[in-house]
């Protein structure tokens, strides 16, 4: 089977959605699937190796960008197209409004499905342009879906906005565990980790820590040889007292580095909470760490507050405090909810399991077809 991925971004670009373009193309090529890629032109480079050919083609998601999708589209005849859809990803403002007809036109050529990585914004009824955005986007979400064969998304949540049909997949790990021998491991906690310090709180992702900082200060006054340990990109990076901000690392690196930690934060808004549309929540349940999440009506299914993640109920100082005394006071319950988390993540979001999953529903709609 011939399989044409439609991503905003791919690797060496540093993109979530084009890291998840690239692990489901790998893992379907293992599976014997000949798989394409068509996306932007990259901009940031990255390392890493793809098994996959990638037609970097697209210098703007406009009408000649759409084209250049339909080249290579009758040039390479694929079994299936699958559309990673972001709505800022193919328009500045998250407003694609030609994205629907050219997709239309494809899935005219051959079978055809869309994976949501979003839908719309909230409605903002106290702000007219937001609420007008989320109106279009909703349609143009509405549109794509009416046009594919085959519709998934990550969480409940977004499957309830869109109409029946929609298969919910979460998202995989954007950073995987990585073993490495003894000496290694104790190199890289020398070179991230004060000496001193016990326990070590890790974040992790693009996230408002400000509220963990302060939080983490109150928490001092109890353990003060606390290291927050502050991974990839954020917000807001501070430095100082306790706190180390150590950037954007390789994955290799960070998938060492996460599993230093007693306990691992994400901090996410209060207004959907801790998500499995997150590639960076399956990396912290895979990390080995007890992990600290979100109360919220995008939590689903998968996360079980006390089993498998502690759920706070606000991205605020006191919640934060509370959650993190509560877990680091028992080891216990830390110990059990990482277990646990690591299971859910062995169970529910490994690459293997994800791609598995999406091939089986893509090789449904393609045998219809052919019926």
């Amino acid at each position: 089977m011939k399989i044409l991925l439609i991503s905003d971004q791919f690797p060496p670009a540093i993109d979530g959605v084009g890291d998840y373009t690239f692990h489901l193309a790998r893992e379907w090529v293992a599976s014997g699937c000949t798989v394409i890629v068509v996306c932007r032109e990259a901009e940031h480079k990255t390392t890493g190796k793809c098994p996959v050919r990638v037609f970097s083609v697209v210098q703007r998601w406009n009408a000649a960008g759409y084209r250049r999708v339909s080249t290579v589209m009758d040039a390479e005849q694929p079994d299936f197209i699958l559309l990673q859809y972001v709505p800022h990803g193919f328009q500045a403002k998250g407003l694609p409004v030609l994205l629907p007809f050219f997709f239309r036109k494809w899935c005219g050529q051959t079978n055809s499905g869309v994976f949501f990585h979003e839908v719309r914004v909230r409605w903002e009824w106290r702000s007219p342009k937001t609420w007008l955005v989320a109106v279009v986007e909703h349609l143009l979400s509405r549109m794509l879906h009416q046009s594919a064969n085959l519709r998934m998304t990550s969480i409940p949540a977004y499957a309830d906005i869109l109409p029946a049909d929609t298969h919910i997949i979460p998202i995989g790990a954007n950073i995987l565990p990585v073993f490495t021998e003894q000496g290694q491991q104790e190199a890289l906690r020398r070179r991230f980790v004060p000496e001193y310090a016990a326990p070590v709180i890790i974040a992790f992702g693009n996230r408002d820590h400000r509220p963990l900082y302060v939080a983490f200060r109150q928490l001092q006054s109890k353990f003060p040889k606390a290291c927050l340990l502050v991974c990839g990109k954020t917000m807001h990076p501070i430095t100082g007292d306790g706190i180390v901000h150590i950037g954007i690392q390789p994955p290799e690196t960070l998938g060492v580095v996460l599993g230093f930690g007693d306990v691992l934060v994400l901090p996410d808004s209060s207004v959907g909470g801790t998500s499995n549309k997150s590639g960076s929540l399956a990396a912290a349940l895979a990390s080995g760490c007890a992990v600290v999440g979100i109360r919220g009506n995008m939590n689903g299914p998968l996360l079980q507050h006390g089993v498998n993640i502690w759920l706070a109920d606000r991205p605020d100082p006191p919640c934060l405090l509370e959650a993190l005394e509560k877990l680091l006071k028992d080891q216990t319950l830390r110990a059990r909810l990482a277990s646990e988390a690591k299971r859910t993540f062995e169970k529910h979001l490994t690459w293997s399991t994800i791609a598995g999953k999406q091939l089986e529903l893509i090789r449904k709609v393609t045998q219809r077809s052919i019926h």
